[in-house]
């Protein structure tokens, strides 16, 4: 489930003030009262009902330990210098702000990243869909086949925007994303025309099986990991194009057209990926 979160709270809850007075600190501006500025936290009161000016800073306004301001005129400027002067400060202090969220204490980028990214649970198949040497494009639509967000016939006859279920590639069995990857007659024979390439001589499981199985033998640093990530990664994403055609431009179906494609690919991205050995790539291109 993802956690619901306010940003001013996750700001308060990581952020520490170590508050004192400089001399040189803008007494309406910099953070005076409760980790506030007063004209946060008035911002209605005029300058000059206050009889203290835009640029005033706190030596100007504090003397020997003591605030010297101006008798009130409105019921803000009341309340502003009672907090003022209820609130005790160090003359000798700087007002540090510390980022807990880091070990220095010191903000940065990425520790706030990790504080203000909404939480969810990690998925087995994270390294899979965005592992190194796969192309966003590919990857946002393996991403999309995975979550089961992409719009394929079933889900469009359920919202009303068609009036036939059947697949487009096959034309014969309801188009869903378990049965377009690998159930379908027309990517099976992909499977079976790019897979053994990637030395996995089979017929397809189930789509959830598939990405199962891939999660656990095509994840880490060896060339024949990286090639089977991006064959199956291609695969996703060349069929969906395909798919595609198929459904908006009336284009005929070629499991030969997309086999070609997926090969190519594959080889062209895998020449420069430093992890794959050269020998693994004979055979690949068409």
């Amino acid at each position: 489930m993802v956690e619901n979160y306010n940003a001013d709270e996750k700001k308060e809850a990581f952020s520490q003030y170590n508050v004192g007075v400089l001399k040189n600190d803008s007494f309406w501006h910099d953070p005076l009262v409760n980790r506030q500025s007063l004209k946060d936290l008035f911002p209605d009161i005029q300058y000059q009902d206050a009889e203290v000016g835009r640029d005033v800073r706190i030596k100007d306004v504090w003397r020997n330990g003591k605030w010297l301001l101006p008798s009130p005129v409105t019921s803000d400027l009341f309340l502003a210098w009672k907090m003022v002067e209820e609130t005790q400060f160090s003359s000798e202090l700087e007002t540090i702000v510390q980022w807990k969220a880091h070990n220095s204490g010191t903000y940065s980028i990425s520790s706030s990243y990790e504080v203000f990214k909404k939480k969810g649970l990690k998925v087995f198949w994270h390294s899979l869909v965005w592992g190194k040497g796969l192309y966003p494009k590919r990857s946002f639509i393996f991403w999309m086949a995975v979550n089961n967000k992409l719009a394929v016939k079933a889900h469009l006859y359920r919202w009303g925007v068609c009036d036939s279920q059947i697949c487009c590639l096959c034309g014969v069995v309801e188009e869903t994303i378990n049965y377009m990857y690998f159930e379908c007659v027309f990517s099976a024979n992909i499977w079976m025309n790019v897979m053994p390439h990637c030395g996995i001589i089979r017929q397809p499981r189930s789509w959830s099986r598939e990405l199962a199985w891939f999660s656990r033998k095509a994840i880490g640093k060896s060339g024949l990991a990286h090639l089977r990530r991006m064959a199956f990664a291609a695969m996703v994403y060349y069929i969906w194009l395909e798919r595609n055609s198929i459904a908006f431009s009336g284009n005929n179906g070629s499991i030969t057209t997309v086999t070609r494609s997926v090969r190519n690919a594959i080889f062209l991205a895998a020449r420069t990926d430093s992890a794959v050995d050269k020998h693994l790539l004979e055979g690949w291109y068409v």
